[in-house]
């Protein structure tokens, strides 16, 4: 899975690694890679890209998202992305699961008016 220069990137930094469309692009090669081989997690981990993704351009004409909850973000990414990518299978489908559903937690308790979006 880690062929790709996209996820090698967003892996290594999280999501300020990746700038534009580039998020969109990495969900797009995830949801080929599940096509191709099967696997859950990369199909996860597109859900998971795609609602931070939403939540970027949602806030874009507002000013954008906090650095602070960004960071925040990154940091669950660095933490995360590289057990999922090195485990099986099965594991790396749970593993990204966890990991999707924290994000989607994060993202909707997202508030711009707290300190680190978050409160």
């Amino acid at each position: 899975m880690l062929e790709d220069e996209l996820l090698r990137r967003f892996v290594v930094g999280g999501f300020e690694r990746l700038t534009g469309d580039e998020l969109l692009a990495l969900s797009e090669r995830l949801e080929e890679t599940t096509s191709a081989t099967g696997e859950a997690a990369p199909l996860v981990l597109s859900e998971a890209i795609k609602a931070v993704y939403a939540l970027f351009r949602e806030h874009d004409e507002h000013g954008g998202v906090s650095l602070d909850f960004i960071r925040y973000l990154d940091k669950l990414a660095v933490l995360q992305l590289p057990k999922i990518c090195a485990s099986e299978p099965p594991e790396a489908a749970r593993l990204a699961r966890d990991f999707r559903d924290e994000l989607y937690a994060l993202v909707s308790e997202y508030d711009p008016a707290k300190p680190f979006g978050l409160g």
